[in-house]
C-alpha cells in the first residue's frame, strides 16, 4: 500500500476501508514499504494518539524492507520515469516483490511502469 492509503486509512476514508476490507475478506496480505513506515513515523505534527494509531495500523501488516534489489530498481525507476524518491522506493518495492501496488497516486498510474500493477480504490 502507497502511503496515500495508509493516511486515508487511518483517516476513515469510507472507500479506502471498504476497498482494504474486502481484499482482505478475499484473502489477501497487506504490506507497505519501509519507507512508508518511515513517512508515516516521521510526520513533524505527530501527536502522541496518532503515533499510538499508525503503530497499531503497522503491527497489522508485513513491512517490506529496503534491501540492495530495492535500492537498485528505486535508482532505475527514478532516472526513468523521474519519480520522486519514496515514490520510486515504493514501486520498486511492490516490483521486487510481486505486489499490487493500492495507490491514489494517479501520476503513477500514468507513468505506466512496466510490471507494476495498481489498484485504485474507487
Amino acid at each position: 500500500m502507497d502511503t496515500n492509503i495508509v493516511i486515508g486509512f487511518l483517516k476513515g476514508e469510507k472507500d479506502i476501508i471498504r476497498f482494504i476490507s474486502n481484499r482482505l475478506d478475499e484473502g489477501a496480505v497487506l504490506f507497505v514499504s519501509q519507507i512508508t513506515r518511515m513517512e508515516m513515523m516521521s510526520y513533524h505534527g505527530l501527536s502522541k494518539e496518532d503515533e499510538v494509531r499508525i503503530k497499531g495500523f503497522l503491527a497489522g501488516v508485513q513491512v517490506l524492507m529496503l534491501d540492495p534489489q530495492v535500492e537498485s530498481k528505486a535508482i532505475a525507476m527514478r532516472r526513468e520515469h523521474r519519480l520522486r524518491l519514496p515514490d520510486a522506493v515504493i514501486v520498486a518495492t511492490a516490483l521486487v516483490n510481486h505486489c499490487v501496488l493500492i495507490t491514489y497516486d494517479r501520476d503513477l498510474r500514468s507513468k505506466r511502469i512496466a510490471g507494476c500493477h495498481l489498484e485504485i480504490p474507487k
